[in-house]
């Protein structure tokens, strides 16, 4: 059955009757009341309408801005991922590269070392076939001599070592702590995005 509109209702008029009929008088005020009635009904109707079309646009923008903010809160927690990542490359690279330089340091110190080692001894041996009464003093001073420069230079090579192992565990804290504090970073700016988007 099709409904009938207010202003239908109020268009139409109603057939006259000779006898037996309703009192015309009677039937326009009822349909005039029913008219008013279907006026205020279709007025309801239309505002609820409204409201609802409201309602749908803002739940669509809540939802929208819902998406965002979770795509922001996946994007700052990628960003800082890679970001510790790089400084733990970074570091591992400075590591590296310090401790290339501490055996090269010490792989020269000891080869100098030995170099000097063997001028001294070539120098006793010749000092011991040209000053043989002080053959024995000579070598053992010599020797002595040789002992002590490989000995400083084995302690400046375990220094050298010292002091870069000590720089790379640095650097590794340091690396640590910032990929720390980039993770706590982001994670309070994702928690920053839901809130503001809740």
């Amino acid at each position: 059955m099709d409904m009938i509109s207010a202003s239908a209702a109020d268009a139409h008029r109603f057939g006259r009757v000779k006898r037996n009929g309703y009192d015309p008088d009677e039937v326009d005020a009822v349909v005039a009341r029913l008219v008013e009635t279907l006026r205020k009904y279709e007025d309801r109707t239309e505002r609820l309408e409204e409201r609802l079309a409201e309602a749908d646009a803002s739940a669509d923008a809540i939802r929208k801005t819902f998406i965002a903010a979770e795509r922001t809160r996946d994007e700052i927690v990628e960003g800082a991922r890679d970001q510790a990542d790089a400084i733990r490359l970074a570091a591992r690279s400075d590591a590296d590269d310090i401790l290339e330089d501490a055996r090269r340091s010490a792989a020269e110190l000891t080869e100098h070392a030995e170099a000097r080692a063997k001028e001294v001894t070539a120098s006793a041996k010749e000092l011991d076939r040209v000053m043989a009464s002080r053959r024995a003093t000579t070598i053992e001073a010599a020797y002595h001599e040789a002992e002590q420069i490989l000995l400083e230079a084995e302690e400046g090579a375990a220094a050298r070592s010292a002091e870069v192992m000590a720089r790379v565990d640095e650097l590794i804290d340091t690396a640590h702590d910032e990929a720390e504090q980039t993770r706590r970073e982001a994670a309070a700016a994702a928690q920053a995005s839901s809130i503001a988007a809740a």
